[in-house]
């Protein structure tokens, strides 16, 4: 999948499923999301850390952050 088209993904994941009002379970979801798609490399990190991140779950996220830079990242 390239770029683009796993942009397109995650923002229509984003704008069915994240929730505010459901932290936990907009995190969860994600995690499932994520499970289907195996190569998303340093994605399958850097998405839950935007996810924890929007959810107002900043100190979540920052590991998460740092863990998908050093997985590669750019």
């Amino acid at each position: 999948m390239d770029t683009n088209e796993w942009d397109a993904n995650i923002d229509a994941w984003y704008e069915a499923n994240a929730d505010e009002s459901r932290p936990a379970a907009s995190v969860a979801a994600l995690r499932e999301f994520l499970s289907g798609h195996p190569n998303a490399g340093a994605l399958a990190t850097f998405e839950p850390a935007g996810i924890h991140d929007s959810m107002g779950l900043a100190t979540e996220a920052a590991p998460l952050y740092r863990q998908s830079l050093t997985e590669g990242l750019d």
